[in-house]
């Protein structure tokens, strides 16, 4: 069968030799029949007559009736691309081995039959221990068992791609895309299936952290308070990292104290507002560096004296400063009580990073909670205020509180509002202005100055005037402008200040009709009031001396002392001459000094303290007392010179009487008629009237009793 042909020395076959190779073939074909394959070989003579083997060709016999087809191929190049194939198929295998793509084959049963090494490091198994196990090995039941269950299917029918959840030795379960496809046989015959894994741990991670953020942002509004808010914010840190057991502490630079708006922990109770300790939450703030404490980290702090153990210990700690452009606000605390070295570095930055934006939040939170709580209060205010309160938009009325609704005799706030401005104020104002000019220059003076305060006429239901004091505002409500309106009933005000006015002028008229002079000064001694009295008595007008000082009546000698006592009474209150009635000597407009007699009362007003001095002129008394003080000195000297009357006055032991026997009445009469002005009468008394005419004294007896 195989024919050996000799010819020269080449690589090639002749034309000679094929042909006889050619006829040889296809006799043994026609003969046999059998033969689909025939091996020709090729013989050359080298030099020294040496035969070898040139060339060996396979001719591929394709019998089709009738019809004979030789297709010559030869041995050596079928070698050498197989050589080729087993060349490239391993450099495929060591590059798959080699790529830090994660790859592994299976059967069509999902029996793992080939793995590189990115594979093992990834799910930390070796080689030997996954070929032959089932792809279960992995599967992590996070997934839904529909889609599990789609997977090999989808691959058969040509490829899968999609997010799982697969399951390391250790057991932790990390995310990845799976794309897997089919590997066909020369035949086109499904002989495996391959599968690429690429873990997007870190791409999870960065997406949850960018959730986690955008999460705290959104918190801010769409929760009620503070404590909704951290419970949002703890929610999303623990999608990232280890937080079942964490908490928010704050400091308060005014109280000094470190609260804790937000507290979740395993074994440890919710700790009241304290001061500032020794913990490591205080340690954080006052470093403001974030801290990730091993226990190791801890025991050396606790003897260096840094920090002290407060709680329950926990083996993995960290916590992260809340920090604001302003300063640091607070701590961010997260904990594991079993397992040390839970978190890594990378937590540590993320918690960093997101620790700002806590801290916004809650300062933002702080501010709209204090909003809220002021719009609360205001809402208190304005409808439980006992003065009237109302906005006032321009040409009308659009909110009042109960006050006002009540003080003008409404029936309800919608029945008031009802009414048009013109029908709550009368045509004309106190003051002869149209109410509707007036209002107009009212609003725009408090819009120009920023508020105004200004009294004002209204009319309640019944019709009746009601007087008040009005205070404007301009405040702005979701854009728009508004007068913030209040009332203060002043109608009992403006009937006492008519009293007032009335007994002004009552006491004025008093002051003005006395005798006595009147002065009312302020504490720096400006005369203020000035009667009529107080013009006849010192000469000046009223004009002339209000304004003045009360200098101008006070005698030259006298000023230093009146500026000192004054001050005395105002600097220390002493109120020796409040009160009192002093003599002392004043001034008139001409010069004149004269004495008076002065009472001083002392009364506050808004100004400051207040004098009023009632003066009497007392220079008439004065000279009254002068004479009768001569007349008591003359009378003195007269009675030393009766004690010069030489002898005896004789006086009757029984009736008492001086005796005239020896002309001792001339000599008294001569006396008494020399030195004062009394006269004698010379009238007879009653008993010598009886002794000498008893008819006459009968008859002055009967007509008293009569």
């Amino acid at each position: 069968m195989i024919q050996r042909i000799l010819t020269p020395f080449t690589r090639s076959i002749s034309k000679e030799s094929f042909l006889r190779s050619f006829l040889i073939v296809l006799s043994f074909i026609v003969i046999s029949r059998t033969f689909e394959y025939i091996l020709l070989e090729t013989f050359s003579e080298v030099p020294h007559g040496t035969i070898i083997l040139i060339n060996t060709v396979l001719v591929s016999v394709l019998m089709v009736p009738g019809l004979y087809l030789l297709v010559y191929r030869p041995i050596a190049q079928l070698l050498a691309e197989r050589e080729m194939a087993e060349a490239d198929a391993k450099m495929f295998e060591q590059t798959i081995r080699s790529i830090n793509g994660v790859v592994n084959i299976a059967d069509l049963n999902d029996n793992i039959l080939f793995v590189n090494e990115a594979f093992c490091r990834t799910y930390q198994y070796t080689e030997q221990e996954l070929i032959g196990r089932h792809s279960s090995l992995f599967w992590s039941d996070r997934n839904p068992k529909e889609v599990v269950a789609q997977i090999l299917p989808a691959t058969l029918n040509g490829g899968w791609k999609g997010e799982l959840y697969n399951k390391r030795k250790d057991g932790t379960e990390f995310p990845i895309i799976l794309t897997t496809s089919l590997i066909k046989d020369s035949n086109g015959n499904r002989v495996a299936v391959v599968g690429m894994v690429e873990d997007i741990t870190e791409r999870k991670r960065a997406e949850l952290e960018r959730q986690t953020i955008f999460e705290i942002t959104q918190g801010v509004t769409a929760t009620s308070n503070l404590r909704e808010l951290l419970t949002v914010i703890h929610a999303s840190l623990k999608k990232v990292v280890y937080a079942e057991n964490c908490y928010v502490a704050v400091f308060d630079e005014q109280t000094k104290l470190l609260s804790f708006p937000y507290f979740v922990d395993r074994y440890d109770p919710w700790p009241p507002p304290g001061p500032m300790n020794r913990g490591c939450t205080a340690y954080v703030y006052r470093s403001g560096r974030p801290f990730l404490l091993t226990q190791q980290m801890f025991d050396e702090l606790v003897e260096q004296g840094e920090v002290e153990l407060i709680g329950t210990n926990a083996p993995s700690w960290l916590g992260v400063p809340l920090q604001t452009p302003a300063g640091t606000i607070g701590v961010l605390v997260v904990q594991h009580y079993e397992q040390q070295d839970v978190y890594t570095e990378h937590d540590v930055q993320f918690l960093h990073s997101v620790g700002s934006h806590i801290a916004m939040a809650i300062e933002r939170k702080n501010a709209q909670e204090e909003l809220q709580s002021s719009e609360e209060m205001f809402r208190r205010l304005f409808d439980e205020s006992a003065d009237p309160i109302l906005l006032l938009d321009r040409d009308r009325f659009t909110r009042c509180n109960a006050a006002t609704v009540a003080l003008l005799g409404y029936g309800s706030e919608q029945e008031f509002l009802q009414k048009e401005p013109y029908e709550l104020s009368p045509e004309y104002q106190p003051d002869g202005m149209l109410s509707s000019v007036k209002s107009v220059q009212m609003m725009e003076q408090a819009v120009r100055d920023g508020y105004h305060r200004f009294e004002w006429t209204h009319l309640k239901s019944d019709g009746s005037e009601l007087f008040v004091e009005v205070m404007l505002t301009p405040v702005v409500l979701k854009g728009k402008q508004y007068l913030y309106t209040i009332w203060r009933d002043i109608g009992d005000r403006k009937r006492a200040e008519q009293a007032l006015r009335e007994s002004v002028e009552h006491f004025r008229a008093v002051t003005q009709s006395a005798n006595e002079a009147i002065i009312t000064t302020d504490a720096a001694g400006t005369v203020l009031n000035w009667n009529n009295g107080a013009v006849k008595i010192f000469g000046y007008t009223e004009q002339e001396i209000l304004g003045r000082s009360l200098k101008a009546i006070i005698p030259e000698e006298l000023l230093a002392r009146h500026t000192e006592g004054m001050n005395r009474v105002v600097r220390s209150k002493e109120r020796r001459l409040v009160g009192a009635t002093v003599e002392l000597t004043g001034r008139r407009k001409n010069g004149e000094i004269f004495p008076l007699e002065i009472s001083i009362a002392e009364w506050e007003a808004a100004s400051g303290t207040h004098f009023t001095g009632i003066i009497r002129d007392v220079t008439a008394r004065k000279l009254i007392e002068a004479d009768r003080e001569q007349l008591i000195a003359d009378l003195q000297n007269a009675l030393e010179e009766v004690k010069t009357l030489s002898g005896i006055v004789p006086i009757c032991a029984n009736c008492k009487k001086i005796r005239d026997d020896k002309g001792y009445w001339e000599q008294v009469d001569h006396y008494v008629s020399k030195h004062t002005d009394a006269q004698f009468s010379h009238s007879i008394c009653p008993d010598c009237t009886k002794e000498l005419y008893p008819e006459q004294y009968q008859r002055i007896q009967n007509k008293k009793i009569s």
